[in-house]
């Protein structure tokens, strides 16, 4: 690791400057991501993207994201680090990020600290005028996003990991501490992560049920075959949740592992924010966000596996995932199974969101590439 002239100035006014520097890194040794992330699973804030299935040179790069600096979350309200704030979600994340990571590091992995959490299909709401969603029974906002300056990166490929901490700047840059003390502070929660993890007791069962009746959901399937007749659209996914409670002592990470353990993917995700936790596996990216040649161009690329508006569905990713979320007051936790209804997402740009509510995923800017 290089040290900075800059660090050694021990003033915070020097920490809260306004000039974007180079993130740091610290090249460590390699272990398993999901030993790694095990280390930091309950924390309030954790965000796993976790590459865990080779698939023709996608998916080649893990992260692990956690104490961020700041927390936006929306549902019926937005809010910053639990305040009510003005603003959409998508105006107050894209202000938040202005001039932060505009620099990037060309020989560690893409993503060296941005926003990472999930974006629900019900953040159109905020876009346009529809109408109230149905009661989801499960306290899962429609969008948390948190803005992460350390991140642990593993290149799966290579068998390397590293610690990034990336400076703070922007007009009011987080007061936090020199990224060097940042990587040590993180080094030493995962040297005490277990090289290998105990294998679960599997024979845990749950009893699961429909969100929509038989009945109901062939009249929910008519009803689209006679919009798509009608010429009013030309697709619909006509979806619902699994619903089931949670049995005692089934933590989310453990769920976790049993879903990549059945069905390993290059794009899979573990989410906890404290009051919900998003598992997620998709086996292709929905939308990349890339820089083309110059500082400002950018590039959007779509594609992959797709979902529709939520029918009052929680987050999941873009190829389904699960759910997992307490009740309302006085009521048992639940999982959630959904299909095509929110993403799993991660972003990191100085300039613009521009909207995405998809697995966004890329940096923009000088040296901007695309992160998994």
């Amino acid at each position: 690791m290089t040290a900075r002239p800059e660090d050694a100035l021990a003033g915070p006014a020097m920490r809260r400057r306004a000039i974007a520097l180079p993130p740091v890194g610290r090249e460590i040794p390699y272990c398993d991501p999901l030993c790694a992330a095990a280390a930091f699973a309950e924390d309030p804030m954790v965000v796993f993207l976790d590459s865990a299935a080779p698939a023709g040179g996608r998916g080649r790069y893990s992260y692990i994201a956690t104490d961020p600096y700041r927390v936006i979350t929306a549902g019926e309200r937005v809010a910053l680090d639990g305040v009510e704030c003005a603003g959409d979600p998508f105006t107050v994340l894209e202000r938040e990020l202005a001039g932060r990571g505009a620099i990037t590091a060309p020989d560690l992995p893409p993503f060296q600290g941005g926003a990472a959490g999930f974006l629900g299909y019900e953040l159109a709401r905020h876009l346009e005028r529809l109408p109230a969603p149905a009661r989801t029974g499960l306290d899962v906002k429609d969008m948390v996003v948190g803005l992460f300056d350390t991140v642990i990166a593993f290149d799966t490929h290579a068998g390397r990991a590293w610690i990034v901490a990336a400076d703070g700047a922007g007009a009011e840059p987080p007061n936090r501490p020199p990224p060097e003390a940042r990587i040590q502070t993180m080094l030493t929660r995962l040297n005490g992560a277990a090289a290998v993890l105990p294998e679960p007791d599997w024979r845990v069962r749950g009893a699961w049920r429909p969100e929509v009746s038989r009945a109901r959901y062939q009249a929910m399937v008519r009803r689209a075959v006679e919009y798509i007749r009608a010429g009013d659209i030309f697709q619909a996914n006509v979806t619902q949740r699994i619903i089931g409670r949670r049995p005692a002592g089934l933590d989310p990470f453990t769920l976790y592992r049993r879903l990549r353990s059945l069905s390993p993917a290059p794009f899979a995700a573990f989410v906890n924010t404290g009051r919900a936790s998003i598992l997620s596996a998709s086996p292709e990216r929905f939308l990349r966000l890339g820089a083309e040649g110059d500082v400002d161009g950018a590039v959007v690329g779509a594609g992959g596996v797709e979902g529709a508006g939520g029918l009052g569905g929680g987050p999941a990713h873009g190829g389904g995932g699960l759910a997992v979320g307490a009740g309302g007051a006085g009521e048992p936790e639940h999982l959630g199974v959904g299909a095509g209804v929110g993403a799993v997402g991660l972003v990191s740009a100085q300039r613009a969101v521009d909207r995405l509510v998809a697995d966004a995923v890329g940096q923009r800017g000088a040296g901007g590439r695309g992160v998994r």
